[in-house]
């Protein structure tokens, strides 16, 4: 099995997972084992995808750990599990795009000759929005606002809006690991 059909599989389980952890938020086993194997399937996509070391893979191993913790998590038995899962990627997200974007501005001169993606996303992720803010603080930004709306009234639309506000946020901090990834 080539490399590029690995990543491919990999890729599709991982979205497989995050739509049925996404779904079936009731179920705290189901969404435990959903989120590991997410993260696993995120791990081999990355080691496939990058030069196959242990340091390719640190940021999906935090991933990883940090999915399981997620998963794991106790919850309040009044507290919904659909918002304290999306504050807990939001808390996430922010945490790797400051770290990201650390790492970047630290290393700006040996990544543009050697990760030219990594600058190309540093600078995506911190182009200015209409809301002048930069782009990976108006994502969290607007997670954190369709949380709050969901909080505020739990109708399917404000959870449908909620599901896409947090689709969002898992691809940019996919994105930002792969990038991590690609400093080693």
């Amino acid at each position: 099995m080539n490399t590029d059909r690995i990543t491919t599989i990999a890729g599709l389980v991982a979205a497989v997972c995050a739509g049925i952890a996404a779904t079936n938020t009731a179920d705290p086993v189901v969404m435990k084992w959903a989120g590991l194997l997410g993260a696993a399937a995120l791990a081999v996509k990355g080691y496939f995808t990058n030069k196959p070391s242990v340091s390719a893979l640190l940021p999906f191993i935090l991933a990883a750990g940090l999915a399981g913790g997620v998963g794991c998590a106790v919850l309040d038995p009044k507290a919904d599990p659909v918002e304290v899962r999306a504050e807990q990627a939001v808390s996430v997200a922010f945490d790797t795009f400051d770290t990201f974007l650390k790492i970047e501005l630290a290393n700006e001169a040996q990544l543009r000759a050697k990760s030219p993606e990594v600058v190309k996303f540093a600078a995506w992720l911190t182009a200015v929005q209409p809301d002048g803010q930069p782009r990976g603080v108006s994502i969290i930004q607007s997670a954190n606002a369709a949380r709050r709306a969901y909080k505020a009234n739990r109708s399917p639309d404000n959870k449908a809006t909620l599901a896409a506000a947090l689709a969002a946020l898992e691809t940019a901090l996919a994105e930002a690991n792969k990038q991590l990834a690609s400093t080693k």
